[in-house]
């Protein structure tokens, strides 16, 4: 009995794993050809009852939201009626007679669509059969195809060796050339000397207040080390009321013997506080101790937020897409804008990046006919802010990418300095001094910042962007945005795993090999690959 219990235990779970139910991809969106010339797309739609029940000819219809690409009804077989909701995005295919779908079967069916998807994004998504007979709702799990479409090339996909030359000058730096703090302070000073870390730390706030050890809590999260506040004045962390300073300034030492910080506001300690947390997280990440140095420092502006009245499309809207890459996130009709390119902004004159003016073919004679923000007039800027639009966020994991690190980009602009290297006059003098910095704060995003976003808030799933590769003399170069994050390669033209070997130096490929390669972060979590050409 026992045995013949077995038996049928094993055979039910048979049947189970063998259901349509367990069908991975219901709907398969595969574009035959990009047709940029005719700005039009041949495309194979494959759709499959995941379901055991009949899909009743007359009784069921397709929905989907879709961004870019009208279908064109003609092109569609006999009974297969097409519906625009509402103008746009909103898609519905209403399949009649002759069109029933049985339990596990796939019906297949070419289409045109007017108007070319240029990104991944932009194409269809959120795919659910209605079922008329039933009364019910069906959401599928969808697919597109498009790398081997004909007329791929004619998007202009920047390639691997595009990006290599793109992430010209991004090379790793040792940490003690890297900004503690993002966004960076007016002054930081450190001269790579550490003190002991300690097994507690005590603040005593002076004249400032804790309401409900926000401030003590706030600096523990994600710190190993315990603190807690005291009315003991020999506290390890002193907080001193310094009325000289602006009222989000603040002053912040850590010596031998004890941390100190001065501020003239509670919003400047808070300030402060955020500093320090940051520093002492990386401090035992990195396991030197908690570095001695100084920080002198106050926003640029004091409004970064929903009151600034300065916010630049080209630069500061998190969903303007970095480039043509198929698998972007964001739209473009603003411009391209990559992360150097909004770095590089400056929010008081746009004009100012001579190196960015030149890649745009924008002469200092289109420059002079332009309205220019006067100095004097510079009293009446408010400030800046950035935000980020989600008619393309479909997913937690999009919001995330398209957050991070844009936000820390962001922020370095809207609280530090001007960047020094935008005082010199043309691209030629700019560019070195431009890709000195550029690299400084790349290595400390990807060195410290990122470890922290793994760390904190549960983790966010932050833009791995694909790095870039060519072969020079039979060797493969890489390069990547940020790096310290591992490159992983592979030579059979499979998606690399962390498991694969790791790029390090120039290595010896062998002839004939079909290089793909990721980028991942520290938890082993891949960005998309890119092949080499």
């Amino acid at each position: 009995m026992n045995k013949l219990f077995l038996i049928s235990i094993v055979f039910l779970i048979s049947i189970a794993c063998q259901s349509p139910l367990n069908q991975p991809t219901a709907v398969l969106f595969k574009i035959n050809t990009f047709d940029v010339a005719n700005n039009q797309m041949e495309v194979t739609f494959s759709i499959t009852n995941p379901t055991e029940t009949l899909w009743k000819g007359g009784e069921w219809s397709l929905h989907w939201n879709q961004i870019s690409g009208a279908l064109q009804p003609e092109s569609l077989p006999n009974n297969i009626q097409y519906t625009l909701v509402n103008g746009q995005q909103y898609l519905i295919l209403d399949f009649g007679r002759g069109h029933d779908l049985k339990p596990g079967e796939t019906k297949t069916f070419d289409v045109l669509f007017r108007g070319i998807i240029s990104r991944e994004v932009m194409g269809p998504n959120g795919f659910f059969v209605h079922n008329a007979e039933t009364n019910t709702n069906l959401d599928l799990e969808s697919t597109i195809e498009w790398k081997t479409a004909a007329g791929i090339e004619d998007l202009k996909i920047p390639s691997a060796e595009d990006r290599y030359t793109q992430y010209e000058g991004l090379e790793f730096l040792p940490k003690k050339e890297l900004y503690w703090v993002i966004p960076a302070p007016r002054i930081e000073q450190f001269n790579n000397a550490y003190r002991p870390y300690l097994d507690a730390l005590t603040i005593h706030f002076g004249s400032f207040q804790d309401p409900n050890n926000f401030l003590t809590n706030r600096l523990q999260d994600g710190v190993k080390t315990r603190i807690a506040s005291t009315l003991d004045e020999d506290a390890t962390i002193k907080i001193k009321e310094n009325k000289t300073l602006e009222s989000e300034a603040y002053l912040l030492q850590i010596d031998h013997t004890q941390i100190t910080i001065e501020a003239h506001t509670s919003k400047a300690v808070f300030y402060a506080l955020e500093s320090l947390h940051q520093i002492l997280l990386i401090a035992e990440r990195e396991g030197k101790g908690i570095p001695i140095l100084q920080i002198e420092d106050a926003p640029r502006f004091q409004n970064r937020g929903f009151k600034a009245n300065m916010s630049n499309s080209s630069a500061f809207y998190f969903d303007m897409t970095d480039d043509r890459d198929f698998e972007n996130g964001g739209f473009s009709w603003s411009g391209y804008v990559n992360y150097q390119d909004a770095w590089g902004t400056e929010p008081l004159n746009v004009f100012a990046n001579q190196v960015k003016l030149e890649s745009l073919g924008i002469t200092e004679a289109t420059v002079a006919k332009k309205e220019q923000l006067k100095p004097e007039a510079r009293e009446n800027f408010l400030g800046v802010q950035s935000q980020l639009w989600t008619e393309t966020v479909n997913s937690e994991v999009w919001l995330d990418q398209l957050l991070m690190p844009n936000l820390l980009v962001f922020t370095q602009r809207a609280w530090s300095a001007e960047e020094p290297w935008l005082k010199e006059p043309t691209a030629d003098l700019q560019k070195p001094k431009l890709l000195t910095a550029w690299n400084r704060f790349t290595n400390t995003l990807g060195q410290r910042q990122f470890p922290l976003l793994n760390q904190l808030y549960g983790g966010i799933q932050y833009d791995l962007p694909k790095p870039g590769a060519q072969i020079i003399q039979g060797k493969l170069h890489a390069r990547q945005q940020f790096p310290r994050l591992e490159i992983h390669y592979s030579l059979n033209g499979k998606e690399p795993t962390a498991k694969d070997p790791q790029y390090k130096e120039a290595v010896v490929v062998p002839e004939n090999s079909t290089v793909t390669l990721r980028v991942f972060d520290s938890q082993g979590r891949g960005g998309n690959s890119i092949q080499l050409n």
